[in-house]
C-alpha cells in the first residue's frame, strides 16, 4: 500500500502480513518513505512501458476510486532495477523477516478466522 507522505512531499510505502483469528489478528508491518528525490522509478517505468500500459486497476479492489493510483512501477519486477527505492526496501525486509517469524502457541490455538458472511 502507498499513501501520501504526511509532509506532503512523496509517498510512504507500507507492506504487511496479517494473520487473522476469529476475534483478533497479528500484523507484521514495514514502512519506508521517499526521500528528497521522488518519482524517478515511476518516470523511468512509464518511459519504458508507455502511458497506455502504465496505469492499472487496483489489484485488490478493481474500480476503487480515490487514493493513489496503481501502476506498473509498483510491480516487484522493477525492484532489482531500483534497489534503493522505498518500495523495494519494504518488500526486501518482508522477504527477509518472513522465515524468522514465530507465532506464540497461545495465538496459534485461537479459533480460526471464519468465512465472510454469506461466503462459502
Amino acid at each position: 500500500m502507498k499513501v501520501p507522505r504526511p509532509s506532503g512531499h512523496g509517498q510512504v510505502f507500507l507492506g504487511s502480513w496479517t494473520v487473522p483469528k476469529a476475534g483478533c489478528s497479528t500484523v507484521l508491518k514495514v514502512q519506508a518513505g521517499e526521500g528528497a528525490t521522488t518519482g524517478m522509478r515511476e518516470a523511468m517505468v512509464m518511459a519504458q512501458v508507455g502511458p497506455a500500459a502504465y496505469f492499472r486497476p487496483h489489484p485488490y479492489a478493481d474500480g476503487l476510486q480515490g487514493g493513489l493510483p496503481c501502476h506498473a512501477g509498483d510491480d516487484e519486477q522493477w525492484d532489482a532495477r531500483f534497489p534503493d527505492h522505498p518500495l523495494t526496501a519494504v518488500r526486501a525486509v518482508l522477504h527477509r523477516l518472513t522465515p524468522t517469524v514465530r507465532l506464540d502457541e497461545r495465538f496459534k490455538v485461537l479459533p480460526p478466522f471464519g468465512t465472510p458472511a454469506g461466503g462459502a
